[in-house]
């Protein structure tokens, strides 16, 4: 099996079992990832970070809204990316509701004459950013949707990047990886934090 089929086949097996997942669990599930996210990045004072990169929740992802409060609450700016191409930039949005859903039906900032985007270039170490995924294994390599706009972000992303989704998208062995794929600082979930582990191989 090559790297690409080995990987589809991990999107494939994790994207159904995440659409599986019964409303109620997915909303209570997701609001016990906030409130722990929120514990471990937004309640020092003062706060380590002054932005904090979000992303809008599709589809059966686990729901993100709470963790923008929890950062305005802290004083951090937030920002959403759009996608340019093959270019993914970010933007700060006063209010989740300012947004438009694009044709992908992913929310997005608009992209306006007055919009200050932000490239990984013009990150500092104060940032903190959440990533999604399908799938997130113990040495915190994550696999997304094959897009790979997070992988080229992150290459020159200079601040923290913590992986966000639910217990079951968890992957006890190893993702198939490439140079281009981005281990996390830490993935986040319903359970609380995990951190970087060794793995004894797929």
């Amino acid at each position: 099996m090559t790297l690409m089929d080995a990987k589809k086949r991990l999107r494939t097996e994790y994207r159904k079992m995440r659409d599986a997942l019964p409303e109620e669990h997915r909303t209570s599930a997701s609001l016990s990832a906030c409130r722990a996210f929120r514990d471990r990045f937004f309640t020092a004072v003062p706060c380590a970070y002054d932005r904090f990169f979000l992303f809008a929740s599709c589809g059966s992802e686990l729901l993100t809204d709470p963790l923008f409060s929890f950062a305005r609450e802290a004083g951090l700016t937030v920002l959403y990316p759009r996608v340019f191409g093959r270019e993914m930039l970010f933007c700060a949005v006063a209010s989740p509701e300012d947004m438009k859903i694009s044709h992908f039906g992913i929310r997005e900032p608009e992209d306006a004459q007055d919009a200050l985007w932000v490239s990984s270039k013009d990150t500092t170490s104060r940032d903190l950013m959440v990533v999604p995924g399908l799938v997130f294994d113990p040495s915190l390599q994550r696999l997304g949707y094959g897009g790979g706009y997070y992988d080229r972000y992150l290459q020159d992303f200079k601040g923290t990047v913590c992986g966000i989704g639910f217990a079951s998208q968890r992957y006890e062995k190893q993702i198939p990886a490439e140079e281009t794929d981005i281990p996390l600082t830490c993935f986040c979930c319903e359970e609380g934090f995990y951190e970087p582990q060794g793995v004894t191989g797929a």
